[in-house]
């Protein structure tokens, strides 16, 4: 058994005002875990496959 362990994000930039990041799961994870605002940061919502199972795009973005 193994444990994945993530650092904090690198090449982040500090929150803009008017500017919004498409991030992964992983990274907002990481970020909230270092204290950082995360009201800027969004994550790709639901996956869309096709009928081979590779990923084509996302249902929207979730706020994080």
């Amino acid at each position: 058994m193994f444990r994945q362990v993530f650092g904090e994000p690198q090449g982040l930039p500090d929150p803009e005002g008017g500017t919004a990041l498409i991030v992964s799961v992983p990274t907002a994870q990481a970020a909230q875990r270092t204290g950082r605002d995360v009201g800027d940061l969004y994550v790709p919502g639901r996956m869309v496959t096709g009928p081979d199972g590779q990923r084509l795009g996302c249902h929207g973005l979730s706020k994080f």
